[in-house]
């Protein structure tokens, strides 16, 4: 499992250098956004990974209902961590989004 793990690290690692390489001011898609958060949660970026799930909420619209249940999950995380949300519309954003059978079953995990 260790070995996962560094490859793992090592795959967010080269996102977040190609999107530091890479990003200029034109706007970026919901899950571009979205990749760009999860990988920079994940390298431990927790301000950097909540605004850019800000971002891609700006059009969630564009991207599929799991993806989007995952956005909703990560970004009502990272918003209670910080203390931009309170317990209860924590629990009203989790509720919305856990419908979706995968996320409930990482939720319950």
């Amino acid at each position: 499992m260790h070995i996962l793990n560094l490859i793992y690290a090592h795959f967010n690692f080269a996102i977040i250098e190609l999107h530091n390489k890479t990003s200029t001011g034109s706007s970026k898609s919901a899950l571009y956004n979205f990749i760009i958060g999860l990988s920079l949660l994940y390298s431990g970026g927790y301000l950097q990974s909540l605004e850019h799930f800000r971002k891609a909420k700006l059009d969630s619209s564009t991207l599929s209902k799991d993806i989007n249940d995952y956005l909703i999950y990560y970004h009502a995380e990272l918003s209670l961590l910080f203390g931009l949300i309170k317990e209860d519309e924590y629990l009203k954003e989790i509720h919305k989004a856990s419908n979706n059978s995968s996320l409930k079953h990482y939720i319950e995990l």
